[in-house]
Parts: C-alpha cells; sequence; structure tokens
C-alpha cells in the first residue's frame, strides 16, 4: 500500500508504502525474544518484493476485500486488506497471515506517515507511555493494542490498531514499525 487518503481531512497518511522489512537478527543471549539495537538500527537487509497474486474476495455495496499473496524463498504472506464506505470507510483493515522460515530474521511491518514526530504514544494496557526516537537504551517499545504517531503540533495524527502483536520501534519521526 503506498496510498491512504483522508477525504475529509483532505490529506495523504503515508509518505511512503507500507513495507515488510527483513532486519538481521541475531541476538547473544536470547533469541528468542531478544532484539539487539545494534542490530535493529541497521538500514533493513531486504524488503518484500516481487509480484504478489491478487484476487478480489468480497465485494459488497459498501465493503470490498483484496486479497495479496506474496512469497520468499522460504516464508509465505498472505493478507486481506478491507475497505468500506460510511463509517466503517474510517479506517483499512489488514489481516496478515505469515509462515515464517527465516533464519536470523526480525521482520517489521514499516510505516511512514506524513505526521512525524519524535515521540509515539503506545497502549500499555492500563495506560499509555509515550517514547521518543530509538536509543541504545530504549528502542523495542512493548505497546497493546495500538500506538499513536501525531504531528508535532497535535492537531493530526495516525493510529495503528494492532490485536496480536507487541513490539514497535520508531526509528525516525516519520517510520513506526510493528515486529
Amino acid at each position: 500500500v503506498k496510498s491512504i487518503y483522508d477525504k475529509t481531512a483532505a490529506r495523504e497518511l503515508l509518505s511512503g508504502p507500507i513495507q515488510y522489512q527483513f532486519l538481521y537478527n541475531k541476538p547473544r543471549q536470547w533469541p528468542a525474544w531478544e532484539i539487539q539495537y545494534e542490530d535493529i538500527i541497521l538500514p533493513p537487509q531486504g524488503r518484500l518484493v516481487g509480484t504478489p497474486e491478487i484476487r478480489m474476495i468480497d465485494q459488497r455495496p459498501v465493503r470490498v476485500g483484496l486479497e495479496i499473496n506474496r512469497k520468499t524463498e522460504k516464508s509465505k504472506f498472505h493478507l486481506i486488506v478491507w475497505l468500506a464506505a460510511g463509517e466503517a470507510g474510517n479506517r483499512v483493515e489488514f489481516e496478515n497471515s505469515v509462515d515464517w522460515y527465516e533464519r536470523e530474521t526480525l521482520l517489521k511491518a514499516a510505516f511512514q506517515f506524513s505526521t512525524p514526530n519524535d515521540s509515539v504514544t503506545y497502549d500499555i494496557g492500563l495506560g499509555t507511555i509515550k517514547r521518543g526516537l530509538n536509543t541504545p537504551k530504549k528502542y523495542e517499545v512493548p505497546g497493546q493494542q495500538w500506538a499513536d504517531l501525531t504531528n508535532q503540533s497535535g492537531n493530526y495524527g495516525v493510529a495503528i490498531l494492532n490485536d496480536c502483536k507487541y513490539g514497535w520501534d520508531h526509528p525516525d519521526p516519520k517510520t513506526l514499525r510493528l515486529s
């Protein structure tokens, strides 16, 4: 997805395409759950590229679903993008299913927004936490069901709602990544 346009506010939400990024990941001690700062600050070692298989799976007067399938040499990516009309059209829904077999590689969904800010607000279940850009001491942030990148003036923002992944990072003012 390279464009999400807010018709009400007459503005583009994305400053670049949403990407699956592959980051080198070989923690020194706990490979099942630790991420090293030295690895996460490096540029991605790759991105999901290639020609996707796309088909419409549901088309109704007020809702449409697009199924997108892609592969790497080892892993499979299944995505459904839901678009709707009316009040339900105030969001774009993504259903991801990844059959992951890459070694020493961390997968991140990278969102580049047009609402730059040095800090992001994350949901932590019973409250929120606000964190800045990645630093050696604070770089992978726990977040439960959403993260919000509101611009510095505070008058416009974008939130990502999430139901199953809990690690985020903020490498630059425009980018928010979900592990």
